[in-house]
């Protein structure tokens, strides 16, 4: 199989990239691990305010839909594949559990996002202890209400958000935070936490899980010296988020430390071109951690795409999408703008 533009990733990222060239008409393949296009994006019921100027504020499920629905008729999707290797000759394999489909691809763009890294914690794997996100996918995707006695681990977005859901559908949640603050910057979620009365504890540390056959309740310490017990059913863990890497390291692509992005990074350039002159990255493996970014980015690399396939004169636009993303970080994210322009300025070093 022969293709202008593979893209390893059917995120966000992934799904915009891909409208992005198809308005160019260039041939594009999305390659995504998973049975389903759409990433976290698929589980998210509230709505996003963090988005580009051309998008409205919507929920996650209905950006999907829209980016799913928008797929030129150029665009080629395989669900259940992973990136394997590189033959001799270049070719990429793309395998599923039958195959390896050799693809021979004029540029890669990787988005493979992020990978929710847990927290280890005595009990921390009874039954009844899960991840946020299997949290939601168990509430939004399967339907399934994970618990009647929710503790809820962390204070990032996505762990308000499921606290919120399973407030709202009747459980009694209760969120513990190690650190002295929300980590959360959604104002509209925190407004709705606050409104429900729901409780936060901080400065909570050595936790453990209690329970005969699965949890029953959960253990910790505050900074005061006090120590507290909750009933529960079900215990989520909001840990961080970790950029997946492992297809920049079979690409040969090489990498950069960057404590405020999340780690090891990729090299990139301000086209988001790594150090292998045919690869782009974008979104969460990119060091991105706001859907604006998410979706910047990934426009960003897609037109630099669209500019090296077809000599299309994008540079306006391209400038235009790196000031919106600089304005955002400038304004919200200021180490992670600082980090972003080192990563770019070691590109030319």
């Amino acid at each position: 199989m022969d293709t202008d533009l593979l893209i390893i990733g059917g995120g966000p990222a992934g799904l915009h990239a891909a409208n992005t060239v198809g308005q160019y008409g260039i041939r594009t393949v999305i390659v995504e691990e998973s049975n389903a296009l759409g990433g976290l994006l698929r589980q998210q019921v509230h709505y996003i305010n963090d988005l580009p100027r051309e998008f409205k504020a919507q929920t996650g499920q209905n950006l999907s839909e829209y980016f799913i629905g928008n797929l030129s008729d150029q665009c080629t999707v395989l669900l259940n594949h992973i990136f394997t290797g590189v033959y001799k000759d270049g070719r990429l394999g793309i395998a599923n559990q039958e195959t390896v489909i050799p693809i021979r691809a004029k540029r890669v763009l990787i988005a493979t996002g992020a990978a929710e890294e847990t927290m280890i914690f005595p009990g921390w794997t009874l039954p009844g202890v899960i991840s946020v996100g299997a949290g939601q996918i168990l509430h939004h995707r399967e339907g399934v209400l994970p618990g009647k006695k929710a503790v809820i681990l962390g204070s990032s977005e996505p762990a308000l958000s499921l606290s919120m859901d399973l407030f709202d559908k009747g459980s009694d949640v209760a969120i513990v935070d190690g650190g002295s603050e929300i980590s959360c910057g959604n104002q509209q979620l925190l407004d709705e936490i606050v409104t429900k009365n729901i409780p936060i504890y901080f400065e909570a540390f050595n936790l453990e899980a209690l329970g005969t056959d699965e949890v029953e309740k959960l253990v910790f310490q505050q900074s005061s010296g006090n120590e507290k017990k909750l009933e529960t059913d079900v215990v989520c863990i909001g840990g961080e988020y970790s950029p997946i890497l492992e297809s920049f390291e079979i690409l040969d692509c090489k990498f950069t430390y960057a404590e405020k992005l999340g780690g090891w990074l990729p090299q990139y350039d301000h086209t988001l071109k790594t150090s292998v002159n045919h690869v782009f990255a974008a979104g969460n493996c990119a060091g991105i951690t706001s859907m604006s970014g998410i979706l910047l980015t990934a426009e960003i690399a897609s037109l630099n795409v669209v500019h090296e396939l077809m000599n299309e004169q994008i540079q306006e636009q391209v400038e235009s999408l790196w000031e919106e993303l600089i304005n955002i970080e400038d304004s919200s994210f200021l180490p992670s703008f600082h980090s972003r322009k080192d990563i770019i300025a070691e590109a030319y070093t």
